[in-house]
């Protein structure tokens, strides 16, 4: 365990799970530099346990994936004077301009997730409800479908388990339905309430567990046995659907990274939390170009003090542009 930045007088931290030379590296080179400006300017702490938190020599060792369930004992051994806990998944970039203090949020009471099913932002004129998927979902995955299939592989379905129904992935993995579905990539708790219950979730399955997204239905079943506090989807915007929805022709255009570069930028800036899950090309693009270099974020910052700023809405006429001459 590696404590990264400590609190002054905050008693909440944001922790990581990092297995292996290369994602660790990865994450420090690309991630590392928003989170810790987040941390910074919120006083939150930062941890990452780079080593798994239970070894691979117990029979009942799971896949790095499960580890994030045992980050509160773990804590709870150390005696750090720690409250509240945000797991996070490395492959996360954060907004830290603009974005709010999570925990100034996150009620104690329930464990803070994100949906990744309902109240999606992604507005799309289809007429039609596709089992229990909600519109925007299916929007988002259809397009996916298609132009991975189009511009990355031929071989990539157009019909998959990315379209199964929600009562259908918990009956897959042999439990009953839940109304809602968390991309687990981000996890909020708290260490005195939630410790135990979330290590009692990594004990109860056996190595030969069945799951299309690793640890995820499972997770998701058992934390919605309890009372959750759903929070805002911006906390974790799914790249996969922004870029599906808002920026499509980036699979096209996947090798100019200029423009890829640029369009993260335009996502984050309407979000807070932008969470590359995933596999495929796109979910490699956060690792592919420097998103907070110091020209942007000094425009970032300006931003910021503009838009705390109140206007008055002075009556200063007709606003015209100002073209040179020869310009045209």
């Amino acid at each position: 365990m590696k404590i990264f930045y400590k609190p002054k007088n905050c008693k909440n931290v944001i922790a990581t799970v990092l297995i292996g030379k290369n994602f660790y590296n990865n994450w420090l080179k690309f991630s590392y530099p928003s989170w810790l400006n987040y941390c910074k300017k919120n006083d939150i702490g930062l941890i990452v346990f780079d080593k798994y938190l239970l070894k691979k020599e117990d029979p009942k060792w799971k896949v790095s994936n499960w580890h994030k369930l045992l980050i509160g004992s773990e804590l709870v051994k150390k005696k750090l004077n720690i409250k509240n806990v945000c797991y996070l998944d490395a492959d996360i970039l954060i907004n830290y301009i603009t974005t709010p203090n999570i925990f100034n949020i996150y009620k104690s009471k329930n464990i803070g997730l994100i949906s990744q099913v309902k109240n999606l932002p992604y507005t799309v004129p289809v007429p039609v409800k596709y089992y229990d998927l909600s519109i925007s979902e299916f929007s988002c995955k259809k397009r996916m479908a298609y132009f991975r299939n189009k511009y990355f592989s031929k071989k990539y379905p157009l019909d998959s388990s990315l379209f199964m129904p929600l009562a259908s992935q918990y009956k897959y993995i042999g439990t009953k339905p839940k109304k809602d579905y968390a991309c687990t990539g981000v996890i909020v708790f708290n260490l005195k309430k939630h410790s135990k219950i979330l290590e009692s979730y990594f004990y109860k399955y056996l190595k030969g567990y069945k799951d299309l997204a690793a640890e995820e239905t499972y997770i998701n079943y058992e934390m919605q046995n309890s009372k959750i506090q759903w929070l805002d989807y911006k906390f974790q915007s799914l790249w996969t659907y922004e870029m599906a929805h808002h920026y499509s022709f980036l699979y096209k255009q996947q090798k100019n990274k200029n423009l890829v570069r640029d369009c993260i930028r335009a996502s984050l800036m309407n979000n807070y939390f932008l969470h590359f899950a995933g596999s495929w090309n796109e979910c490699q693009m956060w690792k592919t170009t420097n998103i907070f270099d110091k020209k942007v974020v000094s425009e970032w910052n300006d931003y910021q003090k503009y838009y705390l700023k109140k206007p008055k809405g002075a009556p200063i006429g007709k606003i015209t542009p100002m073209i040179k001459k020869n310009t045209l």
